[in-house]
């Protein structure tokens, strides 16, 4: 028998004994050399107590595995039994405490963990090392097998099968112990079953057309099925992933054993049902409507009201009812759908191959399965219009970053110093020293975890909510055994109140909100012993558009500070009152409770809306009277139009709301269809009223944090332009081409506490380019910069923190001291530079904002180097005299793309492709050359002349993190540029144009834009801020060696005379050579030389 399949059987059953383990798994892999030591741990003082606390009886030391067997350090073997009472899944974080203990002296482990009635018990195989990261925080990384009846060995058989033919290396193991791995295995199964579904329905899929998704026609559509659906694509992809996440949700209630006792539930009710060919109306919907959806003493009411085989009732008696509104039935889930059988054949097939792991993985602390962090993976890759939405999955280790470190920074704001060092050791080692097991200062950390309030306000699927749900359960966890309570620590009802007290989101898809509900509700069920029905998340994960007020699918604007203050007040309070209560309710009380939940909320918008809407029609009488009598134009007419505008709005909210709440309150419609009504409202101080109450100094949220949308507001449909361009946020979001991203710093500031911490990952471009300044003064002015983390990282994959994008990415922790106040006292801040998503190596800048204000006073740019490099920028910086005016070429590529041509007599168009150091080149790496017949041209006289004239074109698009960022050369004229390119005519700049040449493609100049530059583009502003120096003197020799490397000599070699060119332009600016090192470690000119070199000889020479 081969070894996978030996593996397999021994992986598929119960723990077989350490000989027989030793014997048939360790030896086939690592020979038969081990020097056995047999010692106890547990029994050592030292393990002892962590022993205890993990539920630990014995820690076999079995001996090592020596170096000979293979090429990485000595690896422990050890067997650990649990004790028969303890749930070594809810013993996680006691069992990585001992594990770091063990490891103080140890590079590597293996550990299997086992039961000592082995009999149907599960049991675990563990591969345990150190890390070397700078931001690795935790002394061990552990990744587990879970093995036994019902659990599935195939991925750890072939990967053992692997690994035993491998060198046996450090990163062999790591690969045999991948989680990443398997997580992108089962993707890209998922991602094909899901497109197989739709593809049935619409016709349609998903493809890669030149690494681009596009949706392709395959099939003609199901009609009768599609017809149902209106013909909308989308309805039918949400329709799809919707019907998939149930049933991947019920592969981890399978796990948990809940779902009538049996692993392997989904598949065997497959296997055995006569009414496979509609499995989906006749089996699924029953069990998804009808059971989990509903109590057991109401469940054969519901079957036999929608004529569903009452025989199943009894038959899934075991099942619980969840609650929860996940298996909520919705108008797609009444439609006639029928799939052929072989697709859920498939599909269950497909599930049925891997294990599912109820806890999300800690990347410290990871089970080889697939947690339900992937249904947030899954959701978000599947939303094929993310990428417009510019919507990025989040890397885990990134996400754990930046939570840990919002949190470490709120517990630091409110405590006194001397525990700031032990805090970061509570929160990134789960480390309780001395000082934290004074029952005060345990009591003082408690009580602030507690009651910390923490929002994602675009939260995807739930990422970051989820890390920080662990970090403060874990937190808690740690600290509670020194607040001398006489109860002992409750798992379950801990993560409710996280849940219930610290945690909101908000997200724009529905479906986001879905999913982030659902993570939570497994996080709950780990930790419960028997089934009990799940929290409603309603208002504490809900949608809406972040940036604005809406409601009835329109942006609406209430008043800040409306007339009748105090009656929005006792609203307010009433309705956060309603939505505490709904946290625990289910069946008819939960849709009573839901009913006066939306009843209370449109009782405050429509005060809210009452008392502004006198004003309103007051103030539009006044504008439409003038506009009627008075014909007014311009600005006078826009302000009437709008002030109509408003007063149709809100006449039109009025209206919708009072149908509502006529629908809300009609007794003839059932409770359930009443609870569903989407009543299409968000507004931040109504929904979260207990967050921002205007009576109490609490106002706001302790921690924003999130990876808000990156794409560009142009991008965006007409309408959700117009939305985002009424948000307030806006304001501070002009300047150039918009980013989404930069509507988030502003309201992140908005709606945070005074000393609250954000903490945002968005574009490089908002620490330098120039459409994030408004965002960079707003920050300043504001908040103080804790620090920032750039990745400018963009080509390599596994280096850049999304692997799916190409993009210079940034993390900004700040904190808010003041609302409007730019008075705010001197402080310094950090600045790391990584050079991969690992934090593995990177450069520091530490810098204050009095620095930046004095070399950048108007942008604020905050460079992206070390402080070596910043002190040399500084420098260079303040010695340039001259600016620089730069264009972007004449020719849109897009638009005059009809008038291309070969002719070779019209003139050429040059793009940057076909720009080079010192010359032009007909073979560009991309595109090919074309040709205009400039009488086809419309252009400005100014744009003429410089076409006719000699000027330097400029590469404009260069990679952020290329070695050599400026690339120019001089073109004489009747030659067009292409707006990807850049041009600097001498009529409009009074310097030498080839001394101006030489210094753009200096070495000097290239190192000022790498330090401060975050985009592709090199802009004309960039450009305008290069420190452009004049010699003073003759500059006739430096002229001669540029016109030199332009002529078109192909034999000619250029490095030499560059070298002189650089050696110039370093005397130019004054450098030691020191400073030349730091520009060019590899510089082939010599101390000796550079030092002997006189410049004013030189050009006098």
């Amino acid at each position: 028998m081969e070894l996978k399949h030996k593996l397999e059987k021994i992986f598929n059953n119960d723990y077989p004994g350490t000989d027989r383990f030793i014997a048939d798994v360790i030896v086939p892999i690592f020979g038969n050399e081990i020097e056995y030591i047999n010692d106890d741990l547990a029994e050592r003082e030292n393990y002892a107590e962590k022993a205890k606390n993990a539920g630990i009886r014995h820690i076999k030391y079995i001996g090592d595995l020596t170096e000979k067997n293979y090429n990485a350090d000595n690896i422990a073997l050890l067997d650990v039994t649990l004790d028969e009472s303890k749930n070594i899944e809810r013993s996680r974080v006691n069992i990585q405490q001992l594990i770091r203990s063990i490891m103080d002296y140890r590079q590597h482990l293996m550990i299997i963990f086992h039961y000592e009635d082995v009999t149907n018990r599960q049991w675990r195989f563990s591969y345990a090392y150190k890390g070397d990261s700078l931001k690795d925080t935790t002394s061990a990384k552990r990744y587990t097998y879970v093995f036994g009846r019902d659990y599935r060995g195939r991925t750890a058989a072939e990967r053992f099968e692997v690994l035993s033919k491998s060198p046996r290396r450090d990163e062999d193991f790591e690969k045999a112990f991948s989680v990443a791995a398997l997580s992108d295995e089962f993707f890209d199964k998922y991602r094909d079953i899901y497109a197989d579904f739709v593809q049935y329905i619409t016709g349609k899929r998903y493809e890669k057309v030149k690494n681009k998704w596009e949706e392709v026609k395959k099939d003609e559509p199901i009609t009768e099925i599609f017809s149902q659906f209106n013909n909308d694509d989308k309805r039918v992809r949400d329709y799809i992933k919707k019907m998939l996440g149930r049933l991947t949700f019920l592969c981890f209630l399978q796990r948990k054993g809940w779902m009538n006792n049996d692993r392997n539930f989904l598949q065997n009710l497959y296997q055995t049902s006569l009414l496979q060919a509609d499995f989906l109306d006749a089996v699924l919907e029953p069990l998804f409507f009808g059971v989990l959806n509903t109590p057991p003493e109401k469940r054969k009411e519901v079957f036999v009201k929608n004529g569903w085989n009452t025989d199943l009732v009894a038959e899934w008696s075991e099942i619980p009812y969840l609650n929860g509104g996940l298996f909520e039935q919705t108008h797609e889930d009444k439609l006639t759908v029928k799939f052929p059988k072989n697709f859920f054949q498939e599909l269950f097939k497909f599930l049925g191959e891997y294990n599912f792991t109820i806890d999300e993985n800690n990347p410290d602390d990871a089970e080889i399965g697939i947690d339900p962090e992937m249904l947030g993976r899954v959701f978000e890759s599947l939303l094929e219009d993310n990428k417009d939405k510019g919507a990025f999955y989040t890397p885990k280790e990134i996400v754990q970053y930046m939570c840990r470190q919002s949190i470490i920074e709120y517990l630091k704001t409110h405590t006194e110093q001397s525990l700031h060092a032990d805090i970061e050791d509570l929160i990134n080692k789960g480390l309780v020293n001395h000082a934290l097991q004074s029952k005060d200062n345990a009591r003082t950390l408690y009580k602030l975890l507690k009651e910390v309030t923490v929002c994602d306000p675009a939260i995807g699927s739930g990422a970051f909510p989820m890390s920080i749900l662990n970090i403060l359960f874990t937190a808690r966890q740690h600290l509670y055994g020194f607040l001398k309570e006489s109860e002992p620590f409750n798992p379950l009802e801990v993560k409710k109140d996280i849940i219930r007290n610290n945690i909101y989101g908000v997200d724009i898809e529905q479906g986001a909100v879905d999913i982030a509900r659902l993570r939570f509700w497994l996080a709950i069920l780990v930790e419960e012993q028997f089934a009990t029905p799940l929290p409603n998340l309603d208002y504490r994960i809900v949608r809406g558009n972040s940036l604005i007020t809406s409601f009835n699918d329109e942006y609406i604007q209430l008043p800040d500070n409306p007339d009748g203050r105090t009656k929005l007040a006792k609203l307010k309070k009433e309705l956060h009152q309603l939505q505490n209560e709904l946290f625990d309710l289910n069946g008819n009380k939960k849709l009573q409770r839901e009913i006066e939940i939306k009843c209370k909320i449109l009782e405050i918008v429509k005060v809210q809306l009452g008392i502004d809407k006198a004003n309103a029609q007051a103030e539009s009488r006044v504008e439409s009277d003038i506009f009627e009598d008075k014909k007014l134009s311009g600005k006078a007419l826009k302000k009437a139009k709008q002030a109509r505008a408003i007063e149709e709005v809100k006449s039109k909210s009025l209206f919708a709301l009072n149908n509502l709440m006529t629908s809300l309150t009609t007794p003839a419609t059932s409770l359930a269809d009443r609870a569903q009504i989407d009543i299409k409202f968000f507004d931040w101080k109504i929904l979260f009223s207990n967050i921002f109450d205007d009576n109490t100094s609490a106002y706001g949220f302790d921690i924003v944090i999130g990876n808000p949308p990156y794409n560009e507001l142009r991008d965006l449909d007409e309408l959700s332009q117009i939305r985002n361009k009424s948000s307030k946020y806006y304001e501070f979001a002009k300047g150039g081409r918009v980013n989404m991203f930069q509507f988030f710093y502003p309201l992140a500031i908005d709606i945070l506490k005074i000393d609250g911490i954000c903490s945002l990952i968005t574009q490089n471009s908002l620490l330098a380019e120039d459409s994030a300044v408004v965002n960079r003064k707003l920050i300043f002015g504001t908040s103080k910069i804790i620090h920032i983390d750039s990745f400018p990282e963009r080509d390599d994959v596994k280096k850049r923190v999304f692997k799916s994008a190409k993009m210079s990415v940034c993390i900004g922790i700040i904190q808010k001291v003041s609302n409007n106040s730019t008075d705010i006292p001197p402080y310094q801040f950090s600045v790391h530079i990584w050079e991969d998503k690992n934090m593995d190596n990177g450069n520091v800048l530490n810098i204050n904002k009095t620095e930046i204000d004095n070399i950048y006073p108007n942008d604020l740019i905050i460079p992206i180097c070390d402080n070596e490099r910043w002190q040399l920028l500084v420098k260079l910086k303040q010695q340039g005299s001259f600016s620089i005016d730069a264009q972007a070429g004449e020719i849109d590529m897009t638009k005059y793309r009809p008038l291309f041509s070969s002719n070779t007599s019209f003139y050429r168009v040059l793009t940057g492709a076909q720009v080079q150091r010192y010359h032009i080149t007909d073979t560009p790496s991309q595109g090919n050359l074309f040709y205009i017949n400039p009488e086809l041209l419309s252009l400005s006289p100014s744009r003429k002349k410089a076409i006719a004239n000699p000027r330097i074109v400029m590469q404009r698009i260069t990679g952020v993190d290329s070695q050599i960022r400026l690339v120019s050369t001089l073109v004489q004229g009747n030659i067009l540029c292409a707006n990807s390119t850049n041009y600097i005519s001498p009529d409009k700049n009074s310097f030498d144009i080839y001394v101006l040449l030489g210094l753009l493609n200096s070495k000097l100049l290239n190192f000022f834009i790498k330090q401060t530059s975050t985009n592709t583009n090199v802009t004309g502003k960039e450009i305008a801020g290069f420190p452009i120096k004049s010699f003073g003197h003759n500059s006739d020799i430096f002229i001669d060696l540029v016109k030199e490397l332009l002529k078109p000599s192909s034999d000619y070699h250029s490095s030499a005379t560059e070298n002189q060119i650089d050696n110039i332009v370093y005397h130019l600016y004054d450098l030691t050579y020191d400073e030349v090192l730091i520009i060019d470690p590899q510089t082939p000119i010599s101390r000796a030389e550079y030092e002997s070199f006189n410049l004013d000889a030189y050009g006098q020479s």
